[in-house]
């Protein structure tokens, strides 16, 4: 169902590969002339990662930490006892074909010299990013989604505290509960840097479940995305956008590809094969669980490069539906 690089002629990965990086914004590691290319054998050994199970995943710098806690039991029975066929049916029927989330962001600029910033009309972008990846666009290897997300709001707030705030503290809940608009139904993007200033962070954002949206932390609700990981930004491989798309995913409900390892429910997703650590950079063919099928390395809830994610499956289509009905669709 992935395709598989390792074992093809150059010339063939290379017609395989071109058009992946092209159209992710790659750089100097592939160069095209007329009639020719050439790509380094970094860039190769980047992408393609050898087809064995002991292949061991290095996490870069930029994947360090975790974009969320640890899934706890109540993350994990969120949806579980409801996600019957019987459910499923009764969130087909209820939710319509389209669902329209209006986004509002929050662009946080800090006061250091060197804090980079986004301008304002690049909302525009990420929002089409998302538009892109929800409706399967990326990839013929999943479904499209009912979800799509137009700009409703953008603004600008400098203050250097919000700015550099790491996940879950005291200046990053006082910024949601200051800067949040809309109900559940309502996606609040947040743009900063979280980290000490001048200092590497190693954080691309993250984002609160959808059955976290309950009193008294309604307000909390949202995705945080480093700088560093959009366009333009500082992190090699995750500079993009589809750590926005990833950390959109959390928010409908979706864990890790990775989650829970070989072991267990895993991702609480049937036709994601089990996994037993994140994917970084883009290791295809991997097989690390002995669960039937091969790592899910291309999909867009696992920790490999921008470049390489691409797509939903089916199974989470059909958890973010239920998440969505059940979570969500009810606070309109």
């Amino acid at each position: 169902m992935r395709s598989r690089l390792l074992g093809l002629s150059l010339t063939t990965a290379l017609a395989v590969l071109l058009p992946l990086l092209a159209a992710e914004g790659a750089s100097a590691a592939v160069t095209a002339t007329a009639g020719s290319a050439r790509i380094s054998a970094g860039a190769l050994d980047a992408l393609c990662q050898p087809d064995t199970a002991s292949a061991r995943s290095t996490p870069t710098a930029w994947r360090e930490h975790p974009d969320h806690p640890e899934v706890s039991h109540a993350d994990q029975e969120a949806l579980d006892p409801v996600a019957s066929p019987d459910q499923m049916r009764r969130a087909e029927r209820a939710l319509p074909g389209r669902v329209r989330i209006p986004v509002h962001v929050s662009i946080v600029r800090g006061t250091h010299r060197t804090d980079r910033t986004v301008p304002m009309r690049a909302s525009r972008k990420y929002v089409e990013r998302l538009n892109k990846s929800f409706a399967g666009e990326k990839s013929s290897l999943g479904p499209g989604t009912r979800y799509r997300f137009w700009l409703a709001s953008v603004r600008v707030v400098k203050n250097d505290t919000w700015y550099h705030a790491v996940g879950n503290s005291k200046a990053d809940r006082t910024m949601r509960r200051k800067l949040h608009r809309g109900g559940a139904h309502s996606l609040n993007l947040y743009l900063t840097r979280p980290g000490r200033p001048g200092e590497f962070s190693g954080i691309l954002g993250y984002a609160r479940f959808p059955w976290q949206h309950k009193y008294p932390n309604r307000r909390l609700d949202g995705v945080t995305v480093s700088v560093d990981g959009l366009p333009g930004g500082r992190a090699k491989g995750y500079a993009t956008g589809d750590t926005l798309v990833h950390e959109v995913g959390h928010w409908m409900g979706l864990f890790h590809t990775f989650q829970g390892g070989c072991e267990g429910r895993g991702d609480h997703v049937a036709d994601t094969p089990a996994e037993a650590e994140p994917s970084f950079r883009c290791q295809v063919g991997r097989n690390t669980c002995k669960a039937p099928g091969v790592d899910p390395v291309r999909n867009f809830m696992n920790y490999s490069y921008d470049a390489c994610m691409n797509h939903f499956t089916q199974g989470q289509v059909d958890r973010m539906d239920l998440a969505w009905f059940r979570y969500r669709d009810k606070d309109r």
